[in-house]
């Protein structure tokens, strides 16, 4: 079972929360009518999309064992260890993130106060002159929820995709699956993720130009908003390395 359209599923998700932001703020609709209209616009267009955006491949067998064993390795077992501490922090403790209750949280709520996007007067600079990719996607969170405890999972969830993701990307730059596994697990940042459609040794499979489509909605983040977890809004950097990248031989010989 791969877990690739899941990273798939939640770039559309960033895309969608940035775009039904900026039109509803467009159009004074920043409100739960509108955004109930934009979700079941998105919902639709996921429906209608799924077998070109390959959100929902053909199901395989899903063993729980195999799965299981996974985790009797120290790295994967670590790392399940560290998801759990990170949830349970999250949910037991309220946001204390500076840059969120400096300005982040409160912007979105003069946002959804006065239905729109504004320019807020007060001598925070930071309250205009900040990104607002990550505010559209606490928004509808904030709005429906009426609270701030859940926000953490905007976070929590790109971690959790991490390991799979960086091991996926590894093994197509040609390294060793024992090598990439041991790379998961010390991998801080899936940023290599922007990587994946220009490195693969095939570009120009379906599977490959699938991948390239997804750069473009991924490039929204580069400007327009903070680096999640290092999924959503990482710069496809690796246009600028060669097309066979050297890291092959370098991982290689160390296995």
């Amino acid at each position: 079972m791969s877990f690739v359209p899941l990273v798939r599923l939640w770039i559309w998700i960033s895309v969608f929360a940035s775009a039904a932001g900026w039109t509803l703020s467009a159009f004074g609709q920043l409100n739960r009518t509108g955004y109930g209209i934009c979700f079941i616009a998105f919902v639709i267009f996921l429906i209608a999309g799924r077998k070109q955006l390959d959100l929902f491949p053909a199901a395989k067998s899903f063993c729980l064992k195999k799965f299981l064993r996974r985790f009797r390795r120290p790295l994967p077992l670590c790392f399940a260890a560290l998801a759990v501490l990170i949830f349970l922090g999250g949910a037991i403790y309220p946001p204390s993130n500076y840059t969120g209750l400096n300005y982040r949280e409160a912007r979105v709520l003069q946002w959804l106060a006065y239905g729109h996007w504004l320019w807020i007067h007060t001598p925070n600079f930071r309250m205009n002159d900040r990104a607002c990719g990550f505010e559209w996607l606490t928004a509808p969170l904030m709005l429906f929820l009426k609270s701030d405890r859940a926000l953490f999972l905007l976070n929590f969830i790109p971690f959790l995709l991490l390991p799979g993701l960086v091991f996926s990307i590894f093994t197509r730059l040609g390294v060793r699956a024992r090598v990439a596994c041991n790379g998961c697990g010390c991998c801080r940042r899936a940023t290599i993720f922007c990587c994946r459609p220009a490195a693969s040794p095939t570009t120009r499979s379906r599977r490959s130009m699938r991948w390239r489509r997804l750069t473009l909605p991924r490039a929204h983040g580069v400007r327009g908003g903070r680096q999640i977890c290092g999924i959503q809004s990482s710069p496809p950097r690796c246009w600028l390395v060669p097309r066979r990248a050297t890291c092959r031989c370098c991982f290689r010989g160390r296995s």
